[in-house]
């Protein structure tokens, strides 16, 4: 509550005229308590967790083509209805963990010397004391995160942050209660460290959660201003901190990366990155159209699908020569399964054969000493001699044509050719 009843003693008080911002501010301000005022955090949050994240609900839900380009993961979705439990659980822990929270957390404000009054600071000082919050938030986040993931702090308090491996804005918040009271240490360590005007709280609170719910978006746009914040994480650096997993020692840091990069933790990533821009081959910069991680997949299914197209050809060609594998195979068994019964035949009829062999040469021979007419084609004179003896045996004489007599002829020695 301001000490003063009216504007003009505050103007008295601070020995000028009450600027725009200031008039607004007594008139809000002047017979509400400090309290009261501290307490707008739990409606500004409630604001921020409802309805921030409502434009990455859409996006996600109707996957518009010229914003589903700048989405991290993908090939990864999530239902309206899983969208809606996650909603579900995060208020769940607002209204039973972080709205006790800040009722009972008053003193520790009071003690630090967070104040209500005039003068409002100037932007400036807004600025620079909003800056020193967030360093000293982000190095000591990275800390308590670090011991979030030891085997103990994973397994009983932090996998629960850690069940959406492709965050959505809702899930900036979906946590287990107890690191929802520790990562509240960090938060408020520096408004303890440099104390500032209501306002100036206000709007740490107010802005520290919509950078949670952006670096948990699932989303990089580039036009979106932490671009241009020097040592800026993002979405693209916290979601690869997801992506990992529990296993994950790798970008630990909430906000910026100097710590990532101090201590050594920020190598998979780093790794990951140029890996994969070498395994696409083309400098992402210079052909930014969508998140780094859009422009992979878009590459890899361009890749996936020539390399489908060349698989079939391998496939048709595998399984041709599988085909001609197969048909050679068959043929030489049956071929060695011939052969063997061939040479089993001969062998059990190699009397038979070699008798028949010996009797087509014999006939082969004799059948050559006749030319095409079927007349002998040795020599006639040698052929008749031959007769003529035969049957000069044959009779008993020499040129007798005289037969032999009918008792003669049981007697008769016939003669063979040879």
């Amino acid at each position: 509550m301001l000490p003063y009843s009216t504007i003009g003693e505050a103007e008295s008080a601070l020995n000028r005229t009450l600027t725009f911002p200031e008039t607004l501010w007594f008139n809000y301000s002047a017979n509400k308590s400090d309290y009261f005022l501290y307490c707008h955090n739990i409606l500004f949050l409630f604001v921020i967790f409802s309805l921030i994240p409502i434009p990455l609900v859409v996006a996600e839900v109707l996957r518009a083509a010229n914003v589903e380009r700048y989405k991290i993961q993908p090939k990864v979705r999530l239902s309206f209805s899983e969208i809606i439990t996650c909603y579900k659980t995060v208020m769940k822990m607002f209204f039973f963990v972080v709205g006790p929270l800040q009722l009972v957390s008053y003193p520790s404000v009071q003690l630090i010397g967070i104040r209500t009054g005039l003068p409002l600071p100037s932007g400036w000082e807004m600025l620079i004391q909003l800056a020193v919050y967030f360093i000293v938030e982000d190095y000591t986040n990275y800390w308590v995160h670090r011991f979030l993931h030891c085997k103990w702090g994973y397994e009983k308090i932090h996998k629960v942050h850690h069940e959406y491996t492709a965050p959505i804005g809702f899930a900036a918040p979906y946590a287990h209660w107890a690191e929802i009271l520790i990562l509240g240490i960090p938060s408020f360590l520096g408004p303890a460290m440099v104390p500032g005007h209501m306002i100036t709280f206000w709007s740490w609170i107010a802005l520290r959660q919509i950078e949670a719910i952006e670096t948990h978006s699932g989303y990089d746009f580039p036009w979106s201003p932490t671009k241009y914040i020097p040592f800026y994480g993002g979405a693209e650096y916290h979601d690869y901190h997801h992506y990992v997993g529990g296993q994950s020692q790798s970008n630990f840091a909430s906000v910026f990366t100097y710590c990532d990069y101090i201590y050594g933790t920020d190598k998979g990533f780093r790794y990951q990155k140029k890996l994969l821009a070498k395994i696409i081959g083309f400098d992402w910069k210079k052909f930014h159209s969508g998140s780094f991680m859009y422009s992979i997949s878009r590459k890899l299914d361009e890749g996936l699908n020539t390399f489908k197209m060349q698989k079939i050809g391998q496939t048709f060609l595998c399984l041709r020569d599988e085909k001609i594998s197969r048909a050679q195979t068959t043929f030489l068994f049956w071929k060695q399964r011939c052969k063997v019964r061939w040479d089993a035949f001969v062998e059990s009829h190699s009397s038979l054969l070699i008798r028949s062999v010996q009797a087509h040469r014999r006939r082969d021979k004799i059948m050559s000493l006749k030319d095409e007419n079927g007349v002998w084609a040795s020599d006639q004179a040698g052929i008749s001699s031959l007769l003529e003896k035969h049957f000069a045996t044959l009779y008993n004489c020499h040129g007798s044509s005289a037969p032999p007599t009918s008792c003669q002829w049981d007697d008769l020695e016939i003669p063979t050719l040879s």
